[in-house]
């Protein structure tokens, strides 16, 4: 996925990226690094006051640079402020639909209650050559600009607190939810703009829409303001975000929205792989809409707290299949998910911390005292174990009552027969054991039982919920 960040000056746009590329280990490109690395070499003919001409210049380098990425199905963050206002035109759907936008600006109202304070972080980042020319005026005529050339297009208005404007972008899985780009609007816009129609709709009796997921700002923001062609409008509209509408005949002027798609598969990968490992669960789930949940490795407070569901995120309305790989489950039962999903399939799960690191230490000669003198102990496998995971570990028991199919081999390393029975037992989930596999299924036939019993898990699933 391609994160495309732009923005007026000052808006935070550089110390956006930069916490956004260290939270998810993803790498960060900067067009003010490429526009002077083209005018410094002589290659660019340009200089760096040319703002309006480097526009046309640098954007089709930006431009190929994402198709690049997209293509090679990486993932890569690009900031700056280079951005024509019709970019999306540059790119067909299937590049469209990997790329997340977002437009940083500010307010007239933030302008003029922080701008001592947008002066005094002016440098937080980068060192600034001159700043003297940034008056109120300025801002609010740049940031007005930006406001007109990216409306309803992943415009962020910072109005009262640069915090509370960004905060939810930290949520990988909101970035990953966000409409393709250029499908995405301005709720207080659309508020005021449609508020005739809402104010119509409020009046007429039986006649109402129901969104069922999250889609009431899109809707609302087509459905017409005279309320005459409601119907039509509407189910031009619904189908065109992915809904199918419908009329009850026996409530003739209710309108209905059923999501196509069956539901949401979370996958969710093990220590040092990458959410790309899930791809090739996708065609297992016709008709669901994977994603690959992207989380912060390192320690399981860490990974638990950077991935599932945000705390923020309304009342879900579909079915959520989770699919967890090796210490991926282990990270997944601690984030939220308990609460979130209707299903699980663990592969090759780590199901007790506490044990694995025990293990890990007798197998090496070491007591569990040399790992608290020291705080962590690189392995000679080059696995490094930390003193404050084990804490972790005992502090955080599991607590999962989701259904679960697990998939393990009868020589797993990581987790021990006796865990996985014991835990199936007290969990109520079911095991599915192959006689001879290790830890990693790789192989073909391997993947071929992992297949088989996630077709099978997801066929009762869909039977039963139907």
């Amino acid at each position: 996925m391609v994160i495309l960040i732009t923005g007026a000056t000052h808006t935070g746009k550089t110390l956006l990226a930069k916490k956004l590329a260290e939270k998810y280990k993803v790498p960060c490109a900067s067009m003010d690094h490429l526009k002077m690395g083209l005018i410094r070499s002589g290659v660019c003919p340009l200089s760096p006051e040319d703002d309006d001409k480097l526009t046309g210049y640098l954007w089709p380098v930006v431009r190929e640079m994402i198709k690049t990425v997209v293509e090679n199905r990486q993932d890569l963050i690009i900031e700056g402020c280079y951005v024509p206002g019709w970019w999306q035109r540059d790119f067909s759907e299937k590049y469209l639909r990997h790329i997340r936008f977002i437009c940083l600006a500010m307010t007239d109202r933030y302008i003029d209650s922080h701008f001592e304070k947008i002066k005094a972080h002016a440098m937080d980042i980068e060192a600034r050559l001159d700043d003297s020319h940034i008056t109120p005026e300025y801002l609010k005529e740049e940031n007005g600009r930006y406001m007109d050339r990216f409306d309803g297009s992943g415009l962020v208005a910072i109005d009262e607190s640069y915090k509370s404007a960004v905060e939810k972008l930290f949520h990988f899985k909101f970035l990953r939810s966000l409409p393709p780009a250029g499908e995405v609007f301005r709720k207080d816009r659309i508020a005021e703009k449609y508020a005739p129609f809402w104010e119509w709709l409020g009046k007429q009796p039986g006649r109402y829409v129901i969104l069922p997921y999250k889609k009431i700002a899109y809707i609302a923001g087509f459905a017409g303001e005279s309320g005459e062609d409601i119907k039509e409008i509407c189910k031009t509209e619904a189908r065109r975000h992915g809904w199918e509408p419908y009329i009850f005949t026996k409530y003739k002027d209710e309108i209905r929205f059923t999501r196509l798609h069956k539901g949401d598969v979370y996958f969710v990968h093990g220590e040092g792989g990458s959410p790309d490992d899930g791809k090739g669960y996708a065609p297992l789930f016709p008709g669901w809409t994977t994603i690959l949940e992207m989380y912060k490795q390192g320690s399981p407070k860490e990974a638990a707290e950077s991935m599932g569901p945000s705390a923020a995120e309304p009342e879900k309305y579909v079915p959520v299949i989770l699919i967890a790989e090796s210490f991926g489950a282990y990270y997944a039962m601690h984030s939220g998910m308990e609460g979130f999903a209707d299903m699980a399939f663990f592969i090759s799960p780590v199901l007790d911390m506490e044990k694995y690191i025990a293990d890990r230490l007798r197998q090496n000669g070491l007591t569990e005292e040399y790992l608290k003198e020291c705080g962590g102990l690189e392995l000679e496998d080059g696995e490094v174990l930390w003193w404050d995971h084990l804490q972790y570990a005992r502090e955080h028991p599991i607590k999962w009552s989701v259904p679960t199919e697990i998939v393990c081999g009868s020589e797993d390393s990581y987790t021990s027969a006796e865990t996985y029975a014991a835990f199936a037992e007290k969990h109520n989930a079911r095991l599915h054991v192959l006689k001879g596999a290790g830890h990693r299924f790789s192989a073909k036939k391997e993947r071929e039982f992992v297949n088989r019993v996630i077709t099978e898990g997801l066929e009762a699933f869909e039977r039963q919920t139907k």
